[in-house]
């Protein structure tokens, strides 16, 4: 019994702690940015240059090729390769494929305590429900999620 106490209390202590840090850092965030947009424009920027260069200018893979019939391997790689495996990475995740334009910060607030709200809660009917853990452990990790529970309280979209 004292094995599933300690990794239950060990798990909750983990968890509210990595919450807190998110909220801590959550406060240096500006309240509006343009960033994402910037960012988005600039990595599609040089992924249209290193195309344009692969395809137009020099085709390296062409000349690669032709290098690899004499003794020797070079690989064949091209200059957007880097840009191509994030984007197909991001479609095979599921990700839908739009563009984050502007950060907003209090919408992001709501999202994060949404979130931190609903695995808390999972946490709390799971210790609840298990039942190698002993009742004083229980009641005392009850105790620190509701109170996690009540400092991430999330405000539904109706109280606003």
């Amino acid at each position: 019994m004292a094995d599933a106490d300690s990794s239950f209390t060990h798990a909750t202590d983990s968890l509210i702690a990595l919450y807190r840090t998110v909220e801590r850092r959550t406060l240096d965030l500006p309240l509006i940015s343009v960033m994402p947009l910037l960012i988005y424009l600039g990595e599609v920027l040089k992924f249209f240059f290193f195309l344009a260069v692969n395809l137009f200018i020099i085709p390296v893979n062409l000349v690669i090729l032709i290098r690899n019939f004499f003794p020797g391997y070079w690989k064949y790689r091209p200059f957007f390769l880097h840009q191509f495996c994030y984007l197909w990475l991001w479609v095979w995740r599921g990700e839908a494929p739009i563009v984050p334009l502007i950060f907003v910060r209090p919408l992001f607030n709501a999202f994060v305590k949404g979130h931190f709200e609903r695995r808390l809660r999972r946490l709390r009917l799971e210790i609840t429900l298990h039942n190698e853990i002993s009742d004083a452990t229980r009641a005392a990790l009850v105790g620190r999620l509701d109170a996690a529970l009540e400092r991430s309280k999330f405000h539904r979209f109706a109280t606003f």
